[in-house]
């Protein structure tokens, strides 16, 4: 019931292609800190999923406090760190000859998006291939480090 009130009143907007959106991580085996990015079982969608979280940060990059004080806010306290992506090569990744999306949300936020389009969870080699994609062109930041 609650998906459907939140699709009725939460409109959705495409995210700009120069935009870059932050995937927060609370736990150690979700980054290399030796290859700077975050590991594939960071962009692994929850359990019954074909999307995952991410909050805007483009305007707010050089405030890096900013960010920080929205992922302890809305993510964890135990934030260790982000993986930056560009959502121009988001899109570039292809799930089913499909794109992946970007979709702004404003709920619980309002930098709030979702990373749509991966395959259904009982494909998953195919969800595995698209997160093994997408940490590959994320950018490993880590909390303490800014």
């Amino acid at each position: 019931m609650f998906n459907f009130l939140k699709k009725l009143f939460i409109k959705e907007k495409p995210a700009e292609k120069n935009e870059i959106v932050a995937r927060f991580i609370a736990e150690k085996s979700k980054y290399k800190r030796e290859k700077k990015c975050l590991t594939h079982s960071a962009f692994i969608p929850p359990k019954n999923s074909k999307e995952i979280s991410v909050c805007c940060i483009l305007d707010i990059i050089k405030s890096p406090q900013k960010i920080w004080d929205i992922a302890v806010k809305y993510v964890s306290s135990k934030i260790l760190g982000r993986g930056d992506l560009s959502v121009e090569k988001i899109k570039e990744i292809k799930s089913d000859s499909k794109s992946l999306s970007v979709l702004i949300n404003g709920s619980p936020h309002k930098r709030h998006a979702n990373i749509k389009g991966f395959p259904a969870p009982s494909e998953r080699s195919k969800v595995k291939a698209i997160a093994i994609s997408l940490s590959d062109i994320s950018t490993l930041v880590l909390r303490n480090s800014e």
